[in-house]
């Protein structure tokens, strides 16, 4: 009689222990949806303020800066982003330079500077020095020389359709040839940050379709 009464007991208590476990289970379920509910929101918030992004792009495509102008022994150095609408190459990150130098290239359309005729001919420019060069004039000259910039470099960044979506660019104090190791490192470091931008690019598109 006492061995039945303790097998029944033993029911008794598995029975409850289960509903315990059922409810905990659908507590838990309950719990895991609003929370996709609220992340979901969080997210959607984020892509239509453009913060997320925007900063993530910035981040990277300054460790990319930093990482040319080490392979190169820069002193300054700035990557633009082509603007469509004004046709325009945006500074986006820079490293180095100060006010007047980033207002006079805010955003360059012509071939006043290396970065503009690189872009005309799609083609990377290496002036060696600035002084001996026929590409700037005088404002201009005076302008990099201020900013004491002797020597220059304009990459351009590539879609993968070959469109140029902006520029990567190296500055140097001192009058100065670039080794072909050195190029190499750029086109490297240029398709890193091609990738980057063209990314972002077609994540904006995506996100107006998503929200218009």
């Amino acid at each position: 009689m006492n061995d039945l009464l303790d097998v029944m007991e033993r029911v008794r208590r598995a029975g409850e222990d289960a509903r315990v476990a059922r409810a905990d289970a659908q507590r838990l379920i309950r719990e895991a949806r609003s929370l996709r509910v609220r992340l979901r929101s969080q997210v959607s918030d984020l892509a239509r303020k453009d913060g997320y992004a925007q900063r993530h792009r910035d981040s990277f495509l300054m460790k990319v800066l930093i990482a040319s102008m080490r392979a190169t022994c820069a002193d300054r150095g700035n990557i633009q982003i082509h603007d469509a609408a004004s046709n325009q190459l945006m500074i986006q990150v820079q490293s180095g330079f100060e006010q007047p130098f980033l207002n006079y290239f805010s955003g360059v359309h012509s071939e006043r500077a290396v970065c503009g005729t690189a872009f005309r001919f799609h083609r990377r420019i290496v002036v060696e020095d600035v002084v001996a060069s026929t590409i700037f004039d005088p404002l201009t000259l005076e302008v990099l020389l201020d900013a004491r910039v002797r020597a220059v470099q304009s990459t351009p960044l590539l879609s993968g359709s070959g469109r140029i979506i902006g520029m990567l660019s190296t500055h140097y104090e001192q009058p100065r040839a670039l080794m072909q190791k050195e190029l190499r490192n750029l086109d490297s470091l240029a398709q890193t940050a091609s990738t980057l931008i063209e990314w972002y690019l077609m994540w904006g598109v995506a996100k107006s379709q998503a929200f218009s």
